[in-house]
């Protein structure tokens, strides 16, 4: 069993993974039978459906704006987009902590694992799996406290395929 201790830190969207929404300071410990990751869920202050339609508000309104005012600033074409969209994009995923979650993912669920490109994030790769009447799919965005080259090694040690 080896525990690397770090924090999750999910994007806001994920650019190539969905990101699974666990975040915090947290660990992953690697047993025999699977990974165990311990963190907190986040619970975003909007869903992302509403935050849609915010988006798409403020979007008509500008269209709308610029139709009644001609004569608009361009500054305040882009003013309607950010003050709406931007509260909820900050943070990361990490200011809004809730509860603490234990989370088991035997190995033959782990898809996989490789570096973030922009951070030292170690991205992990989650198949479909249920585990405790919730399902979860996407990927685990965590910051090892130690080397991530470290965690990668030791992911590959119980078969997991990472990329460099």
């Amino acid at each position: 069993m080896t525990v690397f201790e770090g924090s999750f830190k999910p994007p806001v969207i994920g650019a190539d993974e969905v990101p699974i929404k666990i975040t915090g300071l947290g660990k992953c410990e690697l047993t025999s039978d699977g990974l165990n990751i311990q963190g907190f869920k986040h619970t975003p202050k909007v869903s992302s459906s509403l935050l849609f339609i915010l988006f798409f508000v403020a979007f008509f309104g500008i269209i709308l704006l610029r139709v009644v005012w001609p004569g608009i600033p361009t500054w305040l074409n882009v003013l309607p987009l950010g003050v709406v969209v931007a509260p909820y994009l900050r943070g990361q995923g990490s200011d809004h902590q809730d509860e603490p979650i234990e989370l088991w993912v035997p190995w033959e669920y782990v898809a996989g694992a490789k570096l973030e490109k922009i951070s030292p994030a170690v991205i992990i790769r989650i198949k479909k799996y249920r585990y405790k009447n919730e399902c979860y799919k996407g990927a685990l965005y965590f910051h090892p406290v130690n080397e991530s080259d470290e965690f990668l090694k030791a992911l590959q040690e119980h078969g997991v395929q990472c990329k460099p």
